[in-house]
């Protein structure tokens, strides 16, 4: 049976081409170090830590990245409920009603994010390359390449049909689709929304590292071009290596059992 964290990860692939990290509000930073299996990103180490220096790209526009599991997450708004008085301003606020008709469903939204990339990645790779000949880098590791990190945002996972959560939002900066404010985010009076999920992520505040692609210094395919390292110092196991963008097999693949 597929677990929830399976399916939101899968949704999440498929809607957007990232892979998202488990839990939703787990901490990532460019140049994070771990390994991957059975939909998880597991940390080590970095590439700092491993003296691999990296330069970082600067962030791109602003976008908003919204999803709804089709046909299985229905919203509704309320029109202002309370008007809280916040040092002598006056700022109306909605309420979200957010429904669940089916367990392992998903609501994603989340504004004003940035995308963060390494902009070096032959550098990378040779500095890898390097790491693996003195035996510090594993041949199953992976790093994270690219990194967006969200403005206000709004993860719900369900974990059983018929899930209702209630939000109050406020009205400062409404995306298109769906009311998400940018200033006040909090749970709506008399709710208990963890009762039926299986993640609740709110922040009005922003930081989270929600999705990611990576990559793994792998051997090439066959029919492709292998490169060539002119140094009898370098292995021929690691000269032919190539520092490839993580598939989706190798994220999605089940751990391997040890007895």
């Amino acid at each position: 049976m597929t677990a929830a964290f399976e399916q939101y990860t899968r949704e999440m692939h498929e809607k957007f081409g990232y892979f998202a990290a488990w839990a939703p509000n787990t901490p990532l930073a460019l140049g994070d170090v771990g390994t991957v299996r059975g939909h998880r990103f597991d940390p080590v180490t970095s590439l700092t830590r491993l003296e691999i220096p990296f330069a970082e790209s600067s962030a791109g526009p602003e976008s908003t990245f919204s999803y709804l599991s089709a046909g299985q997450v229905h919203t509704s708004v309320s029109p202002e409920v309370t008007l809280p008085a916040v040092a002598g301003a006056v700022e109306p606020s909605l309420r979200l009603t957010v429904t669940f008709s089916r367990a392992k469903s998903t609501f994603f939204q989340a504004v004003r994010c940035e995308t963060r990339r390494i902009a070096d990645l032959a550098a990378v790779e040779t500095g890898i390359r390097e790491r693996m000949t003195e035996k510090l880098w594993k041949s199953d590791y992976v790093v994270v390449t690219e990194l967006v990190r969200t403005g206000p945002a709004v993860i719900l996972v369900s974990s059983r049909a018929d899930t209702r959560v209630e939000l109050e939002v406020s009205a400062e900066l409404v995306p298109a689709a769906l009311p998400l404010g940018g200033a006040a985010i909090g749970l709506g009076s008399g709710i208990d929304p963890r009762s039926g999920l299986a993640a609740q992520v709110i922040t009005p505040e922003g930081g989270l590292t929600p999705l990611f692609r990576g990559a793994g210094m792998r051997r090439p395919g066959i029919g492709r071009r292998r490169l060539r390292v002119r140094s009898h110092d370098t292995p021929p196991e690691v000269a032919e290596r190539r520092l490839t963008p993580l598939s989706w097999a190798e994220f999605s693949r089940e751990p391997i059992e040890r007895i």
